[in-house]
């Protein structure tokens, strides 16, 4: 039933060329979310590396890292580099 209204709207709109509201299909739209999410980009400070990876919603109190490539253990205090207070 639906797709036959929908399909002789569509007709009446291409024949006419006028604009109608399709008021069914505002109905059946679904609610989406959003959500935000700070990356953080780290840099492995290995001369042999030098690699880069990423942490999403990194704690700011953690001071030790350890590169995802290599594994060495790395000090960054992300709240220096940080755009939170």
């Amino acid at each position: 039933m639906v797709e036959t209204i929908i399909q002789r709207v569509s007709c009446e709109v291409w024949s006419t060329g006028r604009a109608i509201d399709f008021k069914m299909k505002k109905e059946n739209k679904q609610e989406g979310k959003v959500s935000v999410e700070t990356l953080y980009h780290f840099q492995c400070g290995n001369v042999n590396c030098k690699k880069w990876w990423a942490v999403g919603d990194a704690p700011l109190k953690k001071l030790v890292w350890y590169c995802t490539w290599c594994g060495k253990e790395q000090e960054i205090d992300i709240k220096n580099y940080s755009h939170y207070e």
